[in-house]
C-alpha cells in the first residue's frame, strides 16, 4: 500500500482544516455501539500524516483506543474482505438514509465542504440544502451501509491526493547549484494548494525528454485526477547537421508530421517534431486519466537589449495546436511573463538574469511563477480552482 506522505489543502484550508472536516463529519454516522473507522487507504494517508493532523481526525474509536495506524489499517482491509463492502456507488447516495436525517445531514454538510465540485461521482451530493432540491437527479433513495458512506468520503477526499506534476527544462527545474539561477517551478508551490512534483530537468527538450524515457517515467507515476504541466522550447530549436540530441525537426510546409533521419551517439534516431512531441506525451498522461495543460516557453530578457522588445517564438503557436490537438489546456504563459516584465521596467528585469539572458535568479523565477498563475487563471482548466495566490 502507497501512502501520500502530505495531504495537500483545498482551496486555501489547512490540510489540519480538511481532516478536521471530514473527521467530525463521519464521527455523526454510527453503527450499532460503535463509530466507524475511515476506510484503509484514506487512513494510510492520514497515517503518513503529520501527528498533529492524525489528532484532529480521532484516530482511536470505542472499538480500539489507541491501535496504531498499521493495526488500523489491517482490520479495516480484513472487515471489508469480510463483509464484501467493495466500492461505492456514490451516484446513488440519498441524505435522508436509513441511518437517520439527523445523522445523514450531519455528514453531508461536512461532504460538500470536503468534496471536490469537478468530481462527477459526487457532483450531485454535494448541496448545501438538505434535503436535495432535485430527487430526480443521482441523489435517489438507497439504504446504504455505513462503510459505504465512508468510501463515498473517500471518494471526495482523495480528490485533496491530487498532484501537480512539472514536465519541462531548466527555467522550470529547481536548480540545486549555487550558480544564482532558478526555475518558476521551484516556487508553484507557493501560489496552489496542491503538491508540486518538479520533474523539470535541465538542457531537456522535448525529443530528449521523450528519448531518455521521462515522459514515460512521469506517466508510470502520475495518477487518474492529476495535473500535468508540459513546457519545452528553449532547447528544442538549432539543426541536425551537428546534431546535439536536443534539437526537434523542423516543420515543412505547415506539415506537424515531418520526420527528419540522424544519426546521435552512434544511433539511427528519427526525429519527431515539437508539435509531435507535446502531442505523444500529452496522449500518454490522458491515457492514465491525468489532465493535460501546455504552456507555451518562458521568454527571455525583454529588456536585454535597453528597451522592451518581444516576439513570440514559433513555439508558442506549436504549442498552442498541439494542445488543441488532444483537447488539452493551452497556457500562454509566455505572453504574461512578457507583460509582467514590461511593466517591472528594465532595472528590475535586468537583476532577474545574474548569467545570461534565459535563466532567472530566485527572484525572477517567483515572477515568471506568478505569470503561469495569471495565464493559467485566464483560461478553463480544472487547475485554476486550487490557485490561493495570483
Amino acid at each position: 500500500m502507497t501512502a501520500h506522505t502530505t495531504l495537500p489543502a483545498l482551496r486555501g484550508r489547512t490540510a489540519r482544516e480538511d481532516i478536521a472536516i471530514a473527521g467530525n463529519a463521519t464521527n455523526y454516522t454510527s453503527y450499532g455501539p460503535h463509530l466507524l473507522r475511515p476506510p484503509p487507504r484514506l487512513l494510510a494517508r492520514l497515517c503518513s500524516a503529520p501527528r498533529s493532523v492524525q489528532a484532529d481526525w480521532r484516530l482511536g474509536t470505542s472499538e480500539r483506543d489507541g491501535g496504531t495506524c498499521s493495526e488500523d489499517i489491517a482490520i479495516l482491509e480484513r472487515d471489508n474482505e469480510e463483509e464484501g463492502q467493495g466500492d461505492a456507488d456514490c451516484t446513488n447516495m440519498d441524505t435522508q438514509d436509513m441511518y437517520g436525517d439527523h445523522s445523514s445531514e450531519a455528514l453531508w454538510k461536512g461532504f460538500s465542504r470536503t468534496a471536490a465540485v469537478d468530481d462527477p461521482k459526487v457532483r450531485d451530493i454535494q448541496t448545501p440544502d438538505y434535503p436535495p432540491r432535485d430527487t430526480t437527479r443521482n441523489c435517489k433513495s438507497t439504504n446504504m451501509h455505513p462503510r459505504k458512506l465512508y468510501s463515498c468520503l473517500l471518494a471526495a477526499t482523495s480528490t485533496l491526493a491530487a498532484k501537480i506534476y512539472l514536465a519541462g527544462d531548466s527555467t522550470t527545474a529547481t536548480i540545486a547549484g549555487a550558480d544564482g539561477t532558478q526555475g518558476w517551478g521551484t516556487y508553484l508551490k507557493d501560489r496552489v494548494s496542491l503538491e508540486v512534483v518538479n520533474n523539470a530537468i535541465g538542457g531537456r527538450s522535448t525529443r530528449s525528454f521523450t528519448r531518455e524515457g521521462r515522459f514515460t517515467a512521469m506517466a508510470n507515476t502520475v495518477a487518474k485526477g492529476d495535473f500535468v504541466v508540459i513546457e519545452f522550447g528553449h532547447n528544442d530549436g538549432g539543426g541536425l547537421s551537428t546534431d546535439n540530441g536536443r534539437s526537434v525537426c523542423g516543420v515543412v510546409n505547415n506539415d506537424y508530421s515531418t520526420t527528419c533521419q540522424t544519426t546521435y551517439n552512434g544511433v539511427q534516431e528519427t526525429v519527431q517534431t515539437y508539435y509531435t512531441y507535446l502531442v505523444n506525451a500529452a496522449k500518454l498522461f490522458q491515457s492514465k486519466g491525468a489532465i493535460v495543460i501546455v504552456a507555451s516557453p518562458t521568454t527571455r530578457n525583454v529588456w536585454e537589449g535597453g528597451s522592451y522588445a518581444y516576439t513570440p517564438s514559433r513555439f508558442v503557436g506549436y504549442a498552442k495546436d498541439a494542445a488543441a490537438a488532444v483537447g488539452a489546456t493551452f497556457v500562454d504563459h509566455q505572453i504574461y511573463v512578457a507583460e509582467l516584465y514590461r511593466k517591472a521596467g528594465s532595472d528590475t528585469v535586468n537583476s532577474y538574469y545574474p548569467n545570461d539572458a534565459l535563466h532567472t535568479s530566485p527572484a525572477g523565477a517567483q515572477v515568471v511563477a506568478r505569470a503561469f498563475v495569471l495565464a493559467l487563471d485566464a483560461t478553463s482548466s480544472a487547475l485554476k480552482q486550487y490557485i490561493t495566490r495570483r
